[in-house]
C-alpha cells in the first residue's frame, strides 16, 4: 500500500503532470519511501512508457524530476555501474535550447521556498512544450546518440559554474565573513 507521503505526492504530480499519463501513456510502476538525513519522509515514483522512464522524487523540501531510458534503475542511484542512467529535466532543458548558465539565478533559486506543489507545477511548464521531445531523447536507439554531445556540454558547463561562482557576489560573502 502506498505510505500517505508517497499518497499525497503522487495526487500532485497526477494534478499537475497529468499528460504525462494522458498523452504519453505513463504508469507508476514503482514507489519507495525512506526517511532522509534529517529524518524527514522522503517519496520517489517511477512512471514508465513504453518509450523512457521518469523518476519523480521529493527530499530534503525539494522536488526532482528525472528522465531516463527503460533501462534506468527503479531507485534513488542516478548511475548503474558508473554510467549515468538518469537525467535532470532542468538540465536536460537547458542542454536542448542551449541556455546560458546564470549562477546567480540559481543561487536565488536555492534561496527561495516553494511548496511541493509549487515546484512540480513549475517543472510542467518547462517541462510541457517539449514533453514529446524530451520522450524521443530516451528511446532505445536514440538514446545512445546524444550522449558524447550531453557529456561534453555538461563539462563545460561545469567549467563555466566555476568561473562564474569565483566571480559572484555569493563568493566574495563567504570570504567577508
Amino acid at each position: 500500500m502506498l505510505p500517505q507521503v508517497c499518497k499525497e505526492f503522487l495526487e500532485l504530480i497526477k494534478l499537475h503532470l497529468s499528460y504525462l499519463f494522458e498523452q504519453f501513456g505513463f504508469a507508476v510502476v514503482h514507489w519507495d519511501k525512506t526517511l532522509g538525513s534529517f529524518g524527514e519522509e522522503c517519496c520517489l515514483i517511477v512512471l514508465q512508457s513504453e518509450d523512457c522512464r521518469v523518476k519523480l522524487y521529493k527530499s530534503q523540501g525539494e522536488v526532482n524530476l528525472q528522465f531516463g531510458p527503460l533501462s534506468a534503475p527503479m531507485d534513488w542511484r542516478d548511475q548503474t555501474q558508473g554510467v549515468r542512467q538518469w537525467y535532470y529535466i532542468r538540465d536536460i532543458l537547458s542542454f536542448l535550447r542551449k541556455e546560458p548558465l546564470d549562477i546567480n539565478k540559481l543561487f536565488e533559486k536555492m534561496q527561495s521556498f516553494e511548496t511541493d506543489d509549487q515546484q512540480l507545477a513549475e517543472l510542467s511548464r518547462d517541462l510541457q512544450p517539449v514533453c514529446e521531445r524530451v520522450i524521443n531523447l530516451f528511446r532505445k536507439g536514440i538514446f545512445e546518440q546524444w550522449q558524447d554531445e550531453y557529456k561534453q556540454w555538461r563539462e563545460e558547463r561545469e567549467r563555466e559554474f566555476q568561473k562564474q561562482y569565483a566571480e559572484t557576489q555569493w563568493t566574495k560573502q563567504e570570504h567577508r565573513s
